[in-house]
């Protein structure tokens, strides 16, 4: 289980976030939907949920700048989704019920769009050094990347340093601390990436975008006075 037994917001005509767990828990289930949706585009429809669900230097290039927030809820494989959905639902259950429903859609549209931005510039770069007559061959073969994973990544990195000794169930058996869970999370997307942005399906410069975005909110946080205890 991950979270706080107990949250204090400092008052200022109520709590700033908008915290509570029906504006929380609804925000989380549309999000859990909208990724099912994207799931349900790829089997329905395939050719348009690869043009407009699927992020890369080549579409952005194209003009199809949507596909940075679109991507976030788009998903191919029923396994990537469940992955993605079960670490949302536990982690963006606690978040969301403290910060408020529309706190928790800001983050992870917000963690999205910076995770796909990453992993353009990321696998996208190589292609200022060629020629200009093959850089637009270049960017059109550029990887593309989708999934709901970067802007997980906002939300378990916000958690995790927000309460940082919470015991998280790895696997439902085996306690972890949030902050050691964090940690590893981020390690391993560090170490992928040194290797190359894109490594076996895993777009590691677009996790590292989206646990960015989480770690400033929670200096973000922390800064504009939210209390926990």
């Amino acid at each position: 289980r991950a979270g706080p037994s107990h949250l204090q917001f400092p008052r200022r005509g109520g709590a700033p976030w908008g915290g509570g767990p029906i504006s929380g828990d609804a925000a989380l289930y549309g999000l859990l939907a909208a990724n099912a949706a994207g799931f349900a585009a790829h089997a329905l429809s395939p050719t348009t949920a690869r043009r407009h669900g699927i992020v890369s230097a080549g579409s952005l290039a194209a003009g199809r700048f949507h596909t940075l927030a679109a991507s976030a809820f788009s998903h191919k494989e029923l396994s990537h989704l469940a992955v993605n959905a079960f670490t949302l639902f536990f982690f963006g259950r606690t978040v969301g019920r403290a910060f408020g429903g529309p706190y928790l859609v800001k983050l992870y549209l917000a963690a999205g769009v910076a995770g796909a931005a990453a992993h353009c510039v990321a696998t996208g770069a190589r292609c200022l050094s060629v020629p200009p007559h093959y850089r637009d061959a270049c960017l059109a073969a550029s990887p593309g990347a989708l999934g709901a994973s970067a802007a997980v990544n906002g939300i378990v990195v916000l958690s995790c340093l927000t309460w940082p000794t919470s015991q998280v169930l790895v696997w439902g058996v085996l306690p972890v601390p949030a902050a050691l869970l964090g940690a590893a999370y981020v390690f391993s997307d560090v170490v992928g990436l040194t290797r190359a942005p894109q490594r076996g399906g895993v777009a590691h410069a677009g996790h590292l975008g989206g646990a960015a975005v989480g770690a400033a909110a929670w200096a973000l946080a922390r800064r504009r006075g939210a209390r926990w205890r």
